[in-house]
């Protein structure tokens, strides 16, 4: 069994994971196992609160293993963020995981990143790591790769702009990969445009670019609302490399009604189209289904619900992640968070967390 602790000026959170089965990762976007660990995911906010946060999570709580020590520094421009891999019996002892800046500003630019960093891959594409430059309004991530039971959790649909109002996003720099390791590397090439406008009333259409020395790709994507609390999306894309192309296309519904969120995403590829950063013998992806409930229950007690399905061009054994999850309010202002996942296919994994909340004072400045 595993534990992070976290300490902070304003709050302590206490993380329990313990897995079974293979170490292999698996994330909301990729159900099949993946070389690359699942990255953290940075969500454009910038923490506005001066103070220094250090965080330390031991990869293992019953030996000195390698463990992950994180330091940010926050002031109300901007946020400096930095962290290492320990490992006491490793031939280096430390090595740098990822280093950056970030801060958010009136004008264009809106949210500036510089250093190691995730790009958005807007809604049909994968979130890669990379060391460089992000800059523009910060497009949401539609999946959250740290989280294996996120995949129908998420609204699959970006937020409504109003007709005539539009956004945008560009990334640039070279893409990383070992992230985890001594021998990680920064390696090709990459770059990457978005815009989104509203279209009219209720519909927005977002389109991208995407390229890399081996690989050029390109979408669309349309978001329209059905109605209070409802809204309905549809992607289609190409990739281009030098020795295949191909096609992606999907559709998703969002719904919320009486404080429940229910969604729906199907999304198929052709033979051709490779994902984005694709490692060295990855299936390639043939369609995916995924589904999902949050829920109020008694007692201010949410409960969530995903499924999500994956067959592949490769294989006839499809890949299946289940996920449950509750939180609920205890003691004061504390909150308790339980997790359960299990994938099914060709390398089982299962997946459990406790995650308990405690303010450290009563929110007040």
């Amino acid at each position: 069994m595993s534990s992070i602790v976290l300490m902070h000026a304003r709050s302590l959170l206490l993380l329990l994971p313990f897995a079974a089965g293979p170490c292999a990762a698996f994330t909301a976007g990729e159900l099949l196992p993946s070389s690359s660990p699942p990255p953290h995911v940075p969500n454009g906010t910038v923490v506005a609160t001066p103070g220094l946060q250090v965080q330390y999570e031991p990869a293992d709580a019953t030996q000195a293993g390698p463990g992950r020590l994180e330091g940010v520094a926050a002031v109300p421009a901007g946020e400096l963020r930095s962290s290492v891999r320990i490992d006491p019996n490793g031939e280096r002892t430390l090595t740098r995981l990822e280093t950056r800046w970030q801060l958010q500003a009136p004008g264009p630019l809106r949210t500036v990143v510089l250093g190691d960093t995730v790009a958005s891959g807007g809604g049909w594409s994968r979130p890669v790591r990379l060391g460089g430059l992000r800059f523009g309004r910060p497009l949401s991530l539609r999946t959250d790769p740290t989280a294996p039971i996120d995949a129908a959790r998420k609204p699959v649909a970006a937020t409504q702009l109003a007709p005539g109002a539009s956004d945008y996003e560009v990334e640039m720099g070279r893409v990383r990969s070992g992230w985890n390791a001594a021998e990680g590397e920064y390696g090709e090439n990459y770059a990457a445009a978005a815009y989104r406008a509203g279209v009219t009333a209720g519909l927005t259409a977002e389109v991208r670019t995407e390229w890399t020395d081996t690989r050029q790709a390109q979408g669309l994507e349309l978001s329209s609302g059905l109605g209070p609390g409802g809204s309905l999306q549809a992607v289609v894309a190409q990739s281009n490399t030098a020795d295949e192309s191909g096609l992606r296309w999907g559709m998703g519904v969002v719904r919320s009604t009486s404080g429940a969120t229910w969604t729906l995403t199907w999304d198929a590829y052709e033979r051709g189209f490779t994902p984005m950063a694709a490692a060295g013998g990855e299936l390639h992806p043939r369609s995916q289904v995924r589904a999902g409930a949050s829920v109020p229950l008694a007692g201010r007690v949410t409960a969530d619900l995903s499924y999500a399905q994956q067959t592949t061009w490769d294989t006839t054994t499809p890949a299946a992640v289940m996920g449950l999850a509750a939180k609920m309010p205890v003691l004061r202002k504390s909150t308790l968070s339980l997790d359960y996942s299990w994938r099914e296919g060709p390398q089982p994994l299962r997946r459990a967390a406790v995650v308990f909340a405690v303010p450290l004072d009563d929110g007040q400045r």
